[in-house]
């Protein structure tokens, strides 16, 4: 397959130059740990992530297994034919609240973190839904900070009922309203009225799809990244066939069950740009219209999470910081206005998370 960089036309930079992005970045950066920071004294506990804040699995017994037929274009850095490395796992709910029950609308996230035997380690970022509700990162950073905290009328109700059973059984219901209007409202200040409404309802149709296991979803980057000179996206996807049913109370609990009676694997693809219409680099919002082409699998070893290794990984996984930029050589390179905001936005929350736990 020819190997073309073509895709290097068609970066644009938020604002129209390097300079004017670097600043909105620096602005997110800075309104990202103003949340965290803000968050933690609400809830008056330790900081949490400002998105995919619950963990629903943290493993450390997994594989990264590159295929034996890897095209030669991609074969860079530890992405090498046939090589096996040892990873690391975290899936998660995607939202900012750590909600006791997973059957509530969310989407889902998994970060992997690869352990090469040469250079850094490697990140690799994925949600399951294939298109972003932001077709750039100021939609993406309007929608986090829109939906981040709380309304005045939560507060002031919390405020009221304090401890009472009433406020667990009703008062919650107006909070949770109210926290999703005035987000609302807030998106629709920030980025106007037809783009929020693409916003909301491409959330809310991913939002509301079931998720029966975690091991029969498919993952996507939604933001690609570039391979030597081969801009690309990535994804998993699942060698089980996609379960039916409702998301259950406990996803933890589902996969838990599955990895007792052996590991779980994914097939690891990627889809090769191809053209600035079917295969946009700066607008995150389509899906890439190009073929799957698998490259290796992600393979959750058989293991009990409920052991005391599997409690001991769990909590090793949480207090790790994932973020796209975490490459295993300069050779990879993410690409678009969603992953340079990406940098200083992680790097930001983790280490306000890291400055508020230690004050």
């Amino acid at each position: 397959m020819k190997t073309t960089d073509a895709w290097k036309n068609d970066i644009r930079y938020l604002g129209g130059s390097i300079e004017k992005e670097q600043e909105l970045i620096l602005q997110f950066a800075k309104d990202i740990r103003e949340v965290v920071i803000a968050s933690a004294e609400e809830r008056k506990g330790p900081p949490v992530r400002p998105q995919h804040a619950k963990q629903l699995a943290g493993i450390r017994r997994a594989e990264f297994r590159i295929g034996p037929n890897l095209a030669a274009d991609l074969q860079t850095g530890f992405l090498q034919a046939g090589k096996v490395y040892p990873a690391i796992v975290r899936l998660s709910n995607a939202g900012g609240e750590v909600r006791a029950s997973d059957a509530e609308k969310d989407l889902r996230g998994v970060a992997v973190r690869v352990l090469p035997d040469a250079g850094q380690a490697h990140d690799w970022l994925m949600t399951n839904a294939e298109e972003h509700h932001a077709k750039d990162a100021v939609e993406a950073m309007a929608t986090t900070l829109a939906f981040a905290g709380e309304s005045v009328l939560t507060n002031v109700l919390e405020e009221f009922f304090g401890d009472d059973a009433n406020f667990a059984s009703l008062a919650r219901k107006l909070t949770n309203m109210a926290d999703k209007i005035s987000g609302i409202r807030r998106l629709v200040m920030s980025v106007g009225p037809g783009d929020a409404l693409h916003i909301l309802k491409t959330l809310s149709g991913q939002m509301k799809a079931p998720v029966p296991s975690l091991a029969s979803e498919t993952f996507w980057s939604r933001a690609p990244i570039a391979i030597g000179q081969v801009a690309v996206k990535y994804m998993l996807r699942p060698q089980a066939a996609k379960e039916s049913g409702d998301t259950p109370a406990s996803l933890h609990d589902e996969l838990a069950a599955r990895l007792r009676q052996g590991p779980v694997v994914y097939d690891f693809c990627v889809q090769r740009y191809l053209d600035p219409e079917s295969t946009p680099i700066e607008n995150a919002r389509p899906a890439w219209n190009s073929p799957q082409e698998k490259i290796g699998e992600l393979v959750l070893l058989q293991q009990d999470l409920g052991d005391a290794a599997g409690r001991s990984d769990d909590a090793f996984v949480d207090t790790l910081a994932f973020n796209p930029w975490q490459v295993n050589t300069p050779d990879f390179v993410p690409v678009g206005s969603m992953n340079r905001a990406r940098k200083l936005v992680y790097e930001a929350s983790a280490d306000a998370g890291k400055r508020h736990a230690g004050a």
